[in-house]
């Protein structure tokens, strides 16, 4: 089965830079390639394509339940890989050429930690910092719902910014069914996001929404 990296702990918090804890998790979904035109090319698509001077006829498109901002890694993952065959470029080229398409995708330490762990696996990793490898469970995840984020007050921030760094980091010893509840209250603290009562269910960041999770972790 095809594999994902899931940001699992981690809350954004504007102007501040907290790590995140991104996980391999195996999850199902299609890859299709489809020819374009113009009109429906990505933008990241038409970065790229300007970056190399060279993009195939057809693109693919993932077909599943998967985060947005997963999607995107994934999608230009396999377009790079497809791109660096043609034109044979070596794996530093190509992860140059996903580095500068990067530049122009939002939420920057979401994509290049969720881009980190597609070559390191899991990894605890901080915007500007080198990612830490870490060694967790096998974590079977399936996408329950999305909400977009809503901002939030500039007063609560500051005051969290310690706690919401530590979890993470703590969650990356151990995932304990403490630090999931911690964390949903916080969602809920900070974005209105309702807390689940189950242990299996977990709220993850995805760019501009979160999205709830169900959660089963395979020691």
């Amino acid at each position: 089965m095809k594999t994902i990296p899931i940001p699992f702990s981690g809350i954004p918090l504007p102007n501040k830079n907290n790590p995140i804890l991104v996980i391999r998790a195996p999850y199902n979904f299609d890859i299709q390639f489809e020819i374009a035109d113009n009109t429906e090319i990505p933008p990241y698509i038409k970065e790229m394509k300007e970056i190399v001077g060279f993009m195939p006829k057809k693109i693919p498109t993932i077909k599943g339940d998967l985060p947005q901002s997963v999607k995107y890694v994934k999608e230009t993952e396999i377009l790079a890989n497809n791109i660096a065959k043609e034109l044979a470029m070596s794996e530093d080229e190509k992860i140059e050429v996903l580095e500068l398409v990067d530049e122009i995708a939002p939420y920057k330490s979401l994509i290049r930690g969720l881009r980190l762990s597609e070559r390191l696996g899991s990894i605890l990793y901080r915007e500007g910092e080198e990612p830490i490898r870490v060694d967790m469970p096998l974590i079977n995840v399936e996408l329950r719902n999305r909400v977009e984020l809503k901002p939030i007050s500039a007063e609560l921030v500051e005051p969290l910014v310690h706690l919401l760094g530590i979890i993470p980091v703590l969650m990356s010893r151990e995932i304990k069914k403490e630090l999931i509840r911690l964390e949903n209250g916080l969602w809920y603290a900070l974005y209105s996001l309702p807390i689940e009562n189950e242990d299996r269910f977990k709220w993850i960041w995805d760019g501009r929404y979160a999205c709830l999770f169900s959660v089963k972790c395979n020691n």
